[in-house]
């Protein structure tokens, strides 16, 4: 059953506070819809692609103009090329011309049009380094849309040089390129880099350029899947109501100068997404109305008595009527949308039960109605809504109910109701009701450092490194019963199905028992199914697998491989 199956990459620990998300949902007919690279992948219900929809910000060239730079770019017509360069690369190809016949450069890369922003980019010099052909460096008109990352631009020029002997040159930043896109690729990224090439028959270029209104226009941030199969779209422009078949149905557009980032269901009004806005200064914050397609826009800053104004990164419900924003300098906005009233919450170190710092990495509220704080040096404050004051559980090395470390990196619930923490390499247990806080690595090995894991239950999934024989491992405990189940370890003769060595950013356990494994190197997942030893990655030959097993494994397999490139931050399953 992959109906299940709902996969979110975040840059942090997992709640609400999403940017930069990667994921995954399913359509009611089954097909599963995902974002990659900030634009659309589609895959039937066994995962396997079956297509993308780009974002075209701006018109495109024809599929023709690309025809005749196939035909352009042949083999026997190449002078000198630098194809598919790298991060960070600065390549220089020296080449001749015995004629001044007519010659075709192509040149494909990263160049911001508006800041006049070269990233990736290339020219043609004499042996002396003058520059002979470079037409980013005179202006933006030949820097033609190239499809995906609206940074992507061709030009491609037919000129004529004096006989002699020249230099191509390609310069590439350390962010984006043929090595790894990290944003939405160019529609027809084999001509990424910069070539010359022999005119041949070819006498003028199809230089004709086409946008269709059904297509997405802009980045894609976030969506939100309807019954009806249509999806809403938070992107730079603000939302879009889309059909993975029809297009773009209806546009919304929004104040903000830079777009919408992540949406947040309302979780007291199915009819409403909560959106951050992006502006240059501050951010701001709307609600859509998917009846209506109304944005209403909410003043987080009520107060202009001072020229502070709060630039919030993330939110989480406190109840129906309030909103905590967060930042990581600027402490808590606590919002009230009915009122329109905000108040802050910040440090203040002379008062035990207040906020102890003010850098806010995420927030959690539990199902006791308790809303958790991780700050980024000062541990974990957590406010009770019924005393309204925060309890402290602090970074203080050395004393008592304190982390010897800043880094809260995971939480669990133990099925005795105390917190499971990890912190740094350790692991820790809260006690609620006495309130101490104790170093707690059950019953795992002195030499695991142990690290990311994952509560189902009264199971729970540690993933360690083992500093005596350096190597990862994954436990299998019985929180209940206090023993370990099973573990695995990495096998270096065995990579395609162990445990790979590399650092696990996060696992999940879910309730089909199949293991999830997020690594941070590589940016990588791998997964385990019930009943066996075997940890399923791009790598893996699935056809040890048999029956309904081996469908599973197929499917697991081909979501590793799609995955790659993006980097797994937490699991989570969706309750339909």
């Amino acid at each position: 059953n992959f109906q299940k199956i709902s996969i979110v990459s975040f840059l942090n620990i997992p709640n609400t506070n999403i940017r930069n998300v990667v994921t995954l949902g399913q359509l009611p007919d089954g097909r599963i819809v995902g974002i990659k690279d900030r634009y659309f992948t589609i895959m039937d219900k066994e995962g396997n692609h079956l297509k993308n929809i780009p974002v075209f910000g701006e018109p495109v060239y024809t599929e023709e103009f690309y025809n005749q730079l196939k035909n352009i770019s042949k083999k026997e017509n190449t002078i000198v090329k630098i194809d598919s360069p790298g991060n960070a690369q600065n390549i220089t190809q020296e080449f001749s011309l015995d004629t001044e016949d007519s010659i075709f450069v192509i040149l494909m890369g990263e160049y911001a049009v508006p800041r006049n922003g070269k990233y990736d980019y290339g020219w043609i010099e004499d042996l002396k380094g003058n520059k002979v052909w470079s037409p980013w460096d005179k202006d933006s008109s030949s820097a033609a849309y190239a499809g995906g990352n609206l940074n992507n631009r061709i030009t491609v020029q037919k000129i004529s040089l004096t006989p002699g002997d020249y230099k191509l040159r390609f310069k590439s930043d350390a962010v984006y390129s043929a090595a790894l896109w990290v944003m939405a690729p160019p529609d027809y990224p084999e001509h990424w880099g910069i070539g010359v090439y022999k005119a041949g028959g070819v006498n003028k270029l199809a230089i004709q350029k086409i946008q269709n209104d059904k297509d997405l226009k802009s980045s894609v941030r976030d969506f939100d899947v309807n019954t009806d199969g249509t999806i809403w779209i938070s992107n730079n422009d603000g939302m879009a109501l889309f059909d993975v078949d029809r297009g773009v149905i209806d546009r919304y557009k929004t104040k903000y100068e830079f777009g919408l980032q992540n949406m947040v269901q309302d979780p007291y009004a199915k009819n409403y997404l909560w959106c951050i806005g992006s502006n240059d200064g501050p951010s701001g914050l709307c609600r859509f109305n998917k009846a209506t397609g109304m944005f209403k826009y909410f003043d987080i800053d009520p107060d202009k008595s001072d020229n502070f104004s709060f630039n919030p990164q993330g939110l989480e419900f406190m109840n129906a009527d309030e909103i905590w924003l967060r930042n990581n300098g600027q402490g808590i906005l606590r919002f009230n949308h009915k009122t329109g009233s905000a108040s802050r919450l910040t440090m203040d170190r002379k008062l035990s039960n207040a906020l102890r710092g003010n850098r806010i990495r995420y927030l959690y509220k539990d199902k006791a109605g308790a809303m958790w704080v991780s700050t980024s040096t000062m541990g974990v404050s957590i406010y009770d809504p019924y005393y309204q004051k925060f309890g402290l559980l602090p970074y203080a090395e050395g004393r008592k109910n304190s982390f010897p470390n800043p880094n809260i990196s995971h939480f669990g619930e133990h099925p005795n109701g105390t917190a499971i923490i990890g912190n740094g390499a350790d692991l820790y247990t809260f006690d609620p009701i006495k309130k101490e806080l104790s170093e707690n690595n059950f019953k795992l090995r002195d030499n695991l450092n142990n690290y990311a894991f994952t509560v189902s239950g009264s199971v729970a999934h540690f993933s360690s490194w083992d500093t005596e024989n350096k190597t990862r491992v994954i436990t299998k405990y019985d929180l209940t019963a206090d023993k370990v189940l099973n573990q695995w370890s990495y096998d270096k003769n065995n990579a395609s199905t162990t445990v790979w060595g590399w650092g696990i950013e996060e696992v999940y356990f879910d309730s089909r028992e199949i293991l999830w494994v997020g690594y941070q190197n590589d940016n990588s997942i791998a997964m385990k199914i019930k009943g066996t030893d075997i940890f399923i990655n791009r790598g893996t030959d699935v056809s040890v697998f048999s029956g309904k097993d081996l469908e599973l494994a197929k499917f697991l397999k081909k979501l590793s491989t799609d995955t790659h490139g993006y980097i797994p931050k937490t699991f989570f399953e969706d309750s339909q």
